[in-house]
């Protein structure tokens, strides 16, 4: 079970099966595998293909009479380094139609509501809000495709992600977050020279998020810098280093944090 957000947070899997032909279709057997499945002559198929058996056509048209009645779908593990399910019971479809089932009910084990901004070094003043995202982690593997996300069931954005073993964490982006803004400034402190030209650039970056919600907020700013030789609070890097501040920003409030790069001219 999760910890703290993750305790109150759920991840389920649904599983769509559609018929987009002009006749109702009844499968007596039906499976699904989830992963990426590569066909011969045609580009890949990722996250839910099936293969059903003793498939016909049936006249009229067709609905769940409650719940109950619907056929679920259960794990039949691992095949080939993909992940088989199976419907518990025949399905029928009516003409163009999709029925939407659940087949995957993990436990989250990491669940973060936060805000954050992805960006690369300039040497300029910048401003702007973040973005609304989620960082998951989950107890066993997921399919790739489109996550939806519902807050006091009411959809409040949409990501895809790809196929993730288990226990990885991944993040959602779900749009920008303009209750939580930033302000960049960015100041020239040294300047050295070296005797064949060349030398180096000091910069002091200073970010300023203020958080206009009515509950805190956790922030999250990474800002990669490029450079044949880069040293970011005395760390030196070749090529490129990522200043990461975290920030946990109280109702109403703001906080400056501030980081140090040094970049060989």
């Amino acid at each position: 079970m999760g910890k703290g957000a993750a305790a109150r947070a759920e991840l389920s899997g649904l599983a769509d099966i559609r018929n987009g032909t002009d006749q109702a279709v009844s499968a007596l057997v039906a499976e699904l595998f989830a992963g990426d499945v590569r066909l011969s002559e045609q580009s890949d198929v990722y996250g839910l293909v099936g293969r059903v058996g003793t498939v016909s056509p049936v006249s009229g048209s067709y609905s769940f009479a409650s719940d109950n009645s619907a056929p679920h779908v259960v794990s039949q593990g691992e095949l080939g380094g993909l992940y088989r399910f199976a419907l518990t019971q025949p399905l029928t479809l009516p003409a163009r139609s999709t029925v939407t089932l659940p087949f995957l009910q993990p436990a989250l084990t990491l669940f973060q509501p936060f805000s954050r901004l992805n960006t690369s070094f300039q040497p300029t003043d910048t401003e702007g809000t973040l973005q609304r995202a989620y960082r998951l982690k989950a107890d066993q593997r997921l399919p790739a495709g489109v996550v939806s996300v519902l807050e006091e069931d009411r959809l409040t954005g949409q990501a895809s992600v790809g196929e993730l073993a288990q226990n990885t964490e991944f993040v959602l982006d779900l749009g920008a977050d303009p209750d939580v803004r930033y302000s960049r400034t960015v100041a020239l402190q040294n300047v050295q020279r070296g005797f064949l030209g060349g030398g180096s650039r000091t910069y002091r970056v200073s970010y300023t998020l203020r958080n206009e919600q009515a509950q805190p907020r956790r922030a999250e700013v990474r800002e990669e810098v490029y450079g044949s030789q880069v040293v970011l609070d005395g760390k030196t890097a070749e090529r490129s280093a990522t200043a990461v501040l975290l920030f946990d920003l109280p109702a109403g409030g703001s906080v400056t944090k501030f980081y140090t790069v040094e970049l060989l001219q």
